[in-house]
């Protein structure tokens, strides 16, 4: 008999390389006030609400558990996962007597399920797959996660992300909060900026791309429109055939893209990266800046440049999320946060900082 096709698979995921589902150790942080059955916990630097009477002696030490990031996807067939089927399967950002939950922790003995030993199972053990874990996508982002096997539909044809350049895809400072002391301890200057609601775009001597996919064609096409509409506007194909080696990286902005949280009345496009294919690594800051402004293009706001984490006020990564979590845009909505990046000998580090307050208000 032929399988009925998931609700997640509806909506449309792609094969995610984070471990959105793995063994980590869970740590009580403390009581939540008015309730009594829930407690504040944490998991890497995630704040997540979890019942101690599902792990005992968690208030004296810490405990392995399995841990769901946000945006994962479990699995609906799994009987024991019906208490989510009011929110789709979908592990998301939410606020709870003023604490913010952002994943969702289950005892080792849940992973019986998918014939998994829980005797066996150690600390940063991925469990993604196994446990039929996916990514969340939601709908209007679903042309930027095609299938592997598409090449041509609706009058779109694009084919894989091209391997010399890398993709966009920054590391949560929660997900490993050792990228923020990494650049504490060598105390190096660092850029941070302002992180854009929108969709990231790579475009190159020739060609262009969306997060995960070469566009050949597909200007006509609702979802994939404002791609060709920036390499229009700034001739950014023809442009960077002076730089043949580079790739440069941003984000587009405005109507018809992501919401357009920003309000913003015409599409943009704001860089914050610049990719050397031939040296294959990112430039320094001064150099997007230079390369920017040859092209014409605007860059992503800048926070902080050319200090210390030290010297910008941040002591720890939860200090930054500190001045993340109230930060709005200019049209009141909440910022969705911040990307710092510096060099410590030669080697690039960059992760984002994303608002609490942002994510939980997410739909």
């Amino acid at each position: 008999m032929e399988k009925k096709m998931s609700s997640t698979e509806d909506i449309g995921v792609e094969e995610d390389k984070r471990q959105l589902a793995s063994v980590q150790y869970l740590r009580f942080v403390g009581p939540i006030a008015g309730k009594d059955q829930i407690v504040e916990g944490q998991v890497l630097g995630y704040t997540v609400i979890f019942k101690p009477s599902d792990f005992p002696g968690i208030l004296e030490k810490p405990q392995l558990c399995v841990f769901f990031e946000p945006d994962a996807l479990l699995d609906e067939y799994n009987p024991e996962l019906d208490f989510l089927k009011p929110r789709k399967w979908r592990i998301r950002t939410m606020k709870m007597a003023c604490i913010y939950s952002q994943g969702l922790a289950l005892p080792l003995r849940f992973a019986k399920y998918y014939g998994l030993d829980e005797h066996q199972m150690t600390e940063g053990m991925d469990v993604t797959k196994s446990m039929k874990v996916r990514k969340y996508v939601a709908e209007e982002e679903k042309y930027q996660y095609q299938p592997r096997n598409a090449k041509k539909e609706n009058g779109v044809e694009r084919r894989m992300f091209p391997s010399h350049i890398a993709k966009t895809d920054e590391e949560n400072v929660q997900r490993n909060p050792a990228l923020f002391r990494k650049l504490w301890e060598a105390k190096v200057p660092v850029t941070i900026t302002e992180k854009i609601d929108g969709c990231s775009a790579t475009f190159w001597a020739g060609g262009l791309a969306s997060r995960n996919f070469e566009l050949i064609t597909g200007a006509h096409n609702k979802s994939l429109a404002h791609y060709f509409e920036i390499d229009f506007r700034y001739n950014l194909r023809e442009k960077m055939k002076a730089y043949p080696d580079l790739a440069v990286q941003g984000e587009i902005f405005g109507p018809n893209v992501n919401h357009n949280r920003l309000r913003t009345k015409q599409i943009d496009f704001a860089m914050f990266n610049v990719w050397n294919s031939k040296q294959g690594r990112y430039l320094p800051w001064a150099d997007v800046q230079k390369i920017a402004a040859e092209l014409g293009v605007p860059t992503v706001p800048v926070l902080f440049q050319d200090k210390t984490l030290e010297e910008c006020g941040f002591q720890s990564w939860q200090d930054l999320m500190n001045f993340v979590n109230p930060r709005l845009y200019a049209n009141g909505h909440p910022s969705e946060g911040v990307v710092c990046k510096g060099f410590v000998d030669q080697e690039f580090i960059s992760f984002k900082v994303v608002s609490r307050e942002y994510l939980s208000r997410l739909k």
